[in-house]
């Protein structure tokens, strides 16, 4: 007895029009993630990255349970705290942290008090992408078009910052 599947029956899921569109936003945002997660690293900033994106989930729901645009909430605390982080430049600043503790302390305390925000503070806190639609998968894109100019654009600078550290102090330049 031969037991085979068919191509069919493997891609079954992902013609599915239920799981489609999450699919291909999910994959086309690992992607910008992933290489945007290693210039991060480059650039020591990993555990900003991680700070800005809880604050900006917390922002999201504080716009939701306020009848405001979530992306609008996002946004804009998301960039407050690019901000505050840009005033405290000193060397082994906290920051970060404290911009991961007081975005993932927020985001669970709307999501447990508000119901308004119980479903969408799951969805984030779980990284579910199942209520996508194809405008999601439009701004992933352009995001990932716009992400990749401008790591073209400075991925030089930063690489040879990183690899040889005196390059830029030898031929009396500014970093970068």
């Amino acid at each position: 007895m031969h037991n085979h599947i068919s191509l069919d029956t493997l891609l079954a899921p992902l013609l599915d029009p239920l799981f489609r569109l999450p699919f291909l936003t999910g994959c086309v945002l690992a992607v910008l993630l992933a290489i945007t997660g290693v210039f991060l690293r480059l650039r020591k900033e990993w555990l900003s990255a991680l700070g800005f994106s809880q604050l900006a989930s917390c922002g999201a729901l504080l716009a939701g349970v306020l009848e405001w645009p979530m992306l609008l909430g996002s946004f804009g605390l998301g960039t407050l705290g690019m901000l505050l982080k840009s005033l405290t430049r000193s060397s082994g600043s906290t920051a970060p942290v404290v911009m991961l503790l007081f975005g993932w302390a927020g985001s669970i305390l709307v999501t447990a008090n508000h119901p308004a925000s119980e479903q969408a503070g799951h969805a984030m806190q779980d990284g579910q992408l199942y209520f996508t639609d194809s405008t999601h998968l439009y701004v992933a894109l352009g995001l990932a078009a716009l992400a990749l100019l401008l790591l073209r654009r400075f991925s030089r600078w930063l690489l040879i910052e990183r690899l040889f550290p005196d390059y830029f102090h030898a031929r009396g330049m500014r970093d970068g």
